[in-house]
């Protein structure tokens, strides 16, 4: 049995984002699937606290919480390694000398066989076990340099460039100014694709969940050195909805509003595609949102219903999954999620990408405002029998977590570990 120590970004229970389903079933997993011991170091978004440890799912073993970082600490990143020493600014925001000592700390009393590091963000804590015999692993998920480019380049460009970490309400307002945050986040894009390169290399292996992204970094760097493990849905759960009763004229969204890119999309929804529908309709929105969201974009026939302990029960009810996503990398879990549901997805290629489904046969993608309200127009009220089996196959045949898992033990235990036992 092997020891696996995860440091993650944050506590991933309750599972209420696309990224916190992907690190659930990746420890469960190396757990239950891989038979590993499996121990967490978790720096935790807002609203998380030692209260959730309580709750931590049986397969994790252990769980330690990461040093908080103060706010003058952020600032000191911010100016000393991101100013003048190029540093991303998830780099910098998440980096602290008492964290690198605690995840030493905590590899001196494991003495862990494998180590994964979620996301480039937390990619520098390397430096607390550089020295250590054991397999390296970042987990970069998606390449952000694409992500914040296409963010920067879209008409609805969101306020939050700094993912769920807190930076005060002075640097908040700061970077919520339009034309400084796509200054930043153009500077951000090249300084996170410098950063993707050089910790690839300084980790044995990298993660992406696109064959697409996979292809791309190990091109740069000339030889294998990503891995795609995608994502998954758990198939028996979602494709025995509970809902089975549609209502006429529905269509669905899902998505925590506290992020940039899910909040632009649903902006986008309402403002450009949903003024050209030809029928009474009502768009139910699932996932975490603010007050302030909500009765600015709420309406008769848009109805906000935060987040709900089963997704189903509201968006099984619905005709049309309706989900472009204005940017974004990598894949998209609430697509998959929707499709295992048996709900017909419409969305765009930002939001298909990754998948290995066909167009117009698994959903339906379509790239213009007119284009999407059109395909909406025509499949509301239809029998949409060929394209709901034909999406739920593909799901149970690639997109099971039970397939996830076998490449995920290839990568934490095949090809490339030998390389660590010559360093040995």
């Amino acid at each position: 049995m092997k020891k696996v120590l995860f440091i993650t970004t944050r506590l991933f229970w309750p599972t209420d984002s696309g990224r916190k389903v992907s690190l659930y079933h990746y420890c469960k997993g190396l757990s239950e699937y891989c038979g590993h011991e499996v121990h967490i170091y978790s720096f935790t978004e807002s609203g998380q606290s030692e209260k959730d440890l309580e709750n931590h799912p049986d397969f994790i073993t252990s769980v330690t919480l990461a040093s908080s970082i103060k706010k003058t600490n952020k600032i000191k990143n911010l100016i000393g390694k991101s100013l003048f020493q190029g540093f991303p600014l998830q780099c910098s925001l998440y980096y602290s000398k008492s964290n690198v000592k605690r995840i030493r700390e905590l590899c001196d009393k494991l003495n862990p066989d494998v180590i994964i590091v979620d996301m480039v963000r937390l990619a520098p804590y390397i430096k607390a076990f550089s020295d250590r015999s054991c397999v390296k692993i970042l987990d970069m998920d998606d390449l952000l340099s694409l992500r914040y480019e296409r963010q920067a380049n879209s008409v609805n460009c969101g306020s939050n460039i700094t993912g769920n970490y807190e930076i005060g309400s002075a640097g908040g307002k700061l970077l919520g100014n339009s034309r400084i945050k796509r200054m930043i986040l153009r500077s951000e894009s090249k300084r996170m694709r410098k950063a993707e390169i050089r910790y690839a290399n300084l980790y044995d292996k990298t993660i992406f969940v696109s064959d697409r992204e996979t292809d791309e970094l190990n091109k740069i760097c000339g030889f294998e050195k990503a891995y795609t493990v995608r994502l998954g849905v758990d198939y028996d759960y979602y494709s025995a909805q509970p809902n089975a009763c549609k209502e006429k004229g529905s269509l669905a969204f899902l998505g925590n509003m506290k992020v940039a890119a899910n909040a632009d999309s649903l902006i986008y929804i309402i403002k450009n595609i949903l003024p050209k529908l030809d029928f009474e309709y009502k768009l139910h929105v699932v996932g975490a949102v603010t007050d302030d969201f909500a009765e600015k974009y709420g309406r008769n026939n848009i109805i906000f219903h935060g987040r709900v302990d089963d997704v189903r029960e509201v968006i099984g009810g619905c005709e049309i999954f309706l989900s472009p996503i204005v940017y974004g990398t990598g894949i998209k879990t609430k697509i998959l999620e929707a499709m295992a549901m048996g709900i017909p997805v419409i969305t765009n290629s930002v939001g298909a990408e990754g998948i290995d489904g066909l167009n117009n046969v698994h959903f339906v993608v379509r790239d213009s405002a007119d284009e999407l309200a059109a395909s909406v127009n025509e499949m509301t009220g239809r029998e949409m029998t060929s394209m709901i089996n034909a999406a739920r196959e593909l799901i149970r045949n690639k997109y099971t977590w039970n397939n996830i898992y076998a490449d995920l033990k290839k990568v934490v235990d095949g090809d490339g570990d030998e390389n660590n036992m010559a360093d040995e």
